[in-house]
């Protein structure tokens, strides 16, 4: 019985994470035929009553302003490919950088649309064991990379690694650590694997671990 529900919810994880993509699109088209349908009472409260109520009227109104935002967002995604578009975004990242408060959330969040725009398939890489949040509790990571420093804050020349550590059973919060490829242990289990244990708090495991007595690849392979 237990294995059938472990299977079960599994299954229900990987359609889960599957449909995201999904859910996000549908509340993006949700979010524009909302302001769609906003902006077209608004202009139907302008005409009369009668042409007001004619539903072809209505249904001309939402189609024309839904091809109006479609086209204004391919216009905006023209013009940021350009020199001006460049500069223009410049200007709004200085405005923003000078908002406290607001410049955390809309620099985040560019960092989060940059790490997709630029071509990486994947957001997480090399699930790792580290040792957090104290000696001989393992957390499950991802190492995210070797921190590159221009000068070298670190009393020792060892080579570091950032380290994302995600919350259960909310994997895209967490925690960032910089560690030594030392304090790191791969481990021999998919970027997938590694989110479900995340995701269902350890119900769905994977024991399969490698490098028990050090490494064999460096940390840094990707």
């Amino acid at each position: 019985m237990k294995i059938m529900l472990r299977r079960a919810f599994a299954l229900f994880i990987q359609g889960l994470l599957a449909l995201l993509p999904l859910i996000v699109s549908i509340n993006v088209m949700l979010f524009a035929f909302s302001f769609v349908e906003g902006m077209a009472v608004r202009l139907l409260g302008i005409l009369p009553a009668t042409v007001a109520t004619m539903q072809f009227i209505r249904f001309g109104i939402q189609l024309v302003l839904m091809g109006l935002l479609f086209i204004s967002v391919m216009f905006f995604g023209m013009v940021v490919r350009t020199m001006i578009g460049s500069t223009l975004m410049k200007w709004i990242d200085g405005f923003f950088g000078k908002v406290p408060g607001l410049n955390t959330i809309y620099f985040s969040t560019r960092q989060v649309v940059d790490v997709f725009r630029s071509g990486k398939k994947q957001f997480f890489t090399s699930p790792v064991l580290v040792e957090y949040p104290s000696t001989g509790i393992w957390s499950i990571g991802f190492n995210t990379g070797e921190l590159v420093m221009k000068e070298n804050g670190f009393s020792d020349s060892k080579v570091r690694f950032t380290i994302f550590i995600p919350t259960t059973p909310n994997p895209t919060s967490g925690f960032l650590a910089v560690m030594t490829e030392d304090k790191i242990r791969k481990l021999d289990i998919s970027i997938e694997e590694a989110i479900k244990m995340i995701l269902t708090g350890g119900m769905v495991k994977n024991n399969r671990m490698a490098h028990q007595n050090g490494y064999q690849h460096s940390v840094g392979e990707h």
